[in-house]
């Protein structure tokens, strides 16, 4: 399942998803394309963005 991300919370700007491909793991992280607020690294694309899109409008 694909899971869509939302804007940002803090600016409503789109966002991106940035993947980190290392010698040993690939690692995700959401980033807003304006502001640059972002989730930590995370180990799945899926939990980057659920826990991005779980973040409180301010």
């Amino acid at each position: 399942m694909e899971y869509e991300v939302e804007n940002c919370p803090h600016c409503g700007h789109n966002c991106i998803v940035h993947k980190k491909d290392t010698y040993d793991m690939i690692r995700y992280r959401v980033v807003c394309r304006s502001c640059g607020c972002s989730t930590p690294w995370m180990n799945e694309k899926e939990t980057a963005i659920k826990l991005w899109n779980r973040r409180t409008n301010l």
